[in-house]
């Protein structure tokens, strides 16, 4: 039974209790305070005592209540507890995956990092090896070039001046030779981009400034226009331009009127269907304009290139930048193995050189 029923109930037997007996124990309708005053007793005392239980059930109560609380207070830690627990295994996970991932991109940059420097590696023993193939081709009596690479490892410099450098074609380059030097019916198993260099130089102008020159020319020669041009300027030797044919639109008669040194240009030899040593990066005109291609004839007249250069088709007059066997341009790319045109017979082509490698 509920005890906060019970305390009523009690209260209310207690006073049917003391009813009953005042009714049995006095006569006619004597009522309670007649009884007492007869008696001598109190009222209060007359009604029978009731133990009181709200005390007892409150403190029970509150003993239940307590242990409720404790209960619920020791589950609330517990819980507490837990979710600590949880909460530290899932930091230590966290620690340990970040910890695998900066050790997985560790490695990996490691890796990267030799990558790129195995690359490198390869790369500059590429570049030695083609300077070491350009040097055995050349034959005896070429000067040694110091090989030094550039962070790229693509990149030759001279011995003694690191503005003269040769490096491969860059796309860029290669994009702006097409549909001109490089022609757009070019035979690809004859010449390619692989098959050439860009070789940077400093040259004296006719002004004697200097100024910096660019040729493209076949692998093969690229050390040995290192090597001339390097001593070509160090001796002051007048060249007036050296610019890629590209700028004339690979045009070479308008090249040679402007008096510049060129190299490649894929493209016959003129007046015949026959690939120039130019349409292979093995040739170089040299001032142009004042050392012509010239056919000579008995019987009509003699054929000059550029035409504006008449004056200088016949050798037997001393002039300025005139090549002959005792110019330093003509000793020095004799000396590389190279053979002059103007050493031909059927015609004459003053300005050229050419060398003959497989």
């Amino acid at each position: 039974m509920d005890k906060n029923l019970l305390k009523p109930i009690l209260a209310l037997v207690g006073i049917i209790v003391v009813s009953v007996a005042l009714v049995r124990g006095c006569s006619g309708s004597e009522t309670l305070s007649e009884y007492a005053e007869r008696t001598g007793q109190d009222t209060k005392a007359v009604l029978p005592t009731v133990e009181p239980v709200s005390d007892a059930v409150s403190s029970a109560d509150t003993q239940a209540d307590s242990a409720a609380v404790n209960d619920r207070a020791q589950a609330t830690k517990a819980a507490e507890a837990t979710e600590t627990a949880k909460s530290a295994e899932a930091t230590e996970a966290s620690k340990i995956t970040e910890a695998t991932i900066a050790a997985k991109a560790t490695a990996e940059a490691e890796a990267s990092v030799a990558a790129e420097a195995n690359a490198a590696a390869e790369a500059s023993a590429a570049a030695k090896a083609s300077v070491a193939s350009a040097q055995a081709t050349a034959g005896a009596g070429m000067n040694t070039v110091e090989v030094k690479a550039d962070v790229t490892g693509t990149r030759i410099y001279a011995a003694d001046d690191k503005d003269f450098y040769i490096e491969e074609i860059s796309q860029d380059l290669l994009n702006s030779m097409k549909g001109r030097s490089y022609a757009a019916d070019i035979d690809e198993s004859i010449v390619n981009a692989t098959m050439l260099r860009h070789v940077v130089i400093k040259y004296v102008d006719f002004n004697g400034k200097t100024q910096t020159g660019e040729l493209v020319c076949n692998e093969k020669i690229a050390v040995d226009m290192l090597e001339i041009f390097e001593e070509l300027y160090k001796a002051g030797y007048r060249l007036e331009k050296v610019k890629l044919i590209d700028e004339y639109n690979a045009d070479d008669d308008a090249s040679m009127e402007d008096n510049n040194t060129s190299c490649f240009n894929y493209r016959v030899v003129d007046g015949t269907d026959k690939l120039s040593y130019h349409a292979y990066g093995l040739a170089i005109d040299v001032n142009p304009f004042y050392n012509p291609y010239v056919i000579y004839h008995t019987d009509k007249e003699d054929y000059i290139c550029p035409t504006q250069s008449a004056p200088y088709a016949y050798r037997d007059k001393e002039f300025a930048y005139k090549i002959d066997e005792n110019d330093l341009a003509y000793k020095l790319f004799k000396a590389h193995g190279f053979i002059w045109g103007g050493d031909w017979n059927s015609c004459k082509d003053y300005q050229h050189f050419e060398k003959r490698v497989k």
